[in-house]
């Protein structure tokens, strides 16, 4: 299963929701805001949050995802 990029999901298993920044066929990144980034790189930075990979069967849809999720991932699009 693939993600739309762009659209919010959380882990299963952890307390991390987040947007989509690109989905294949096995696996996903998302930004999540509230994991503090320690990149060295440039050009891998959204904001102040961190972009993370997992196995898609790790995630899951939001649906409606709340007003605070959306304003800390506006960043993104910058």
């Amino acid at each position: 299963m693939m993600f739309k990029n762009f659209s919010y999901v959380e882990h299963k298993e952890q307390d991390i929701k987040g947007i989509i920044l690109f989905s294949s066929k096995k696996e996903s990144t998302i930004y999540d805001p509230e994991c503090p980034n320690d990149s060295d790189f440039e050009s891998e930075i959204y904001g102040p949050g961190s972009a993370l990979t997992f196995k898609n069967y790790q995630l899951k849809k939001i649906d409606k995802p709340s007003k605070e999720l959306i304003e800390l991932c506006k960043c993104v699009f910058n």
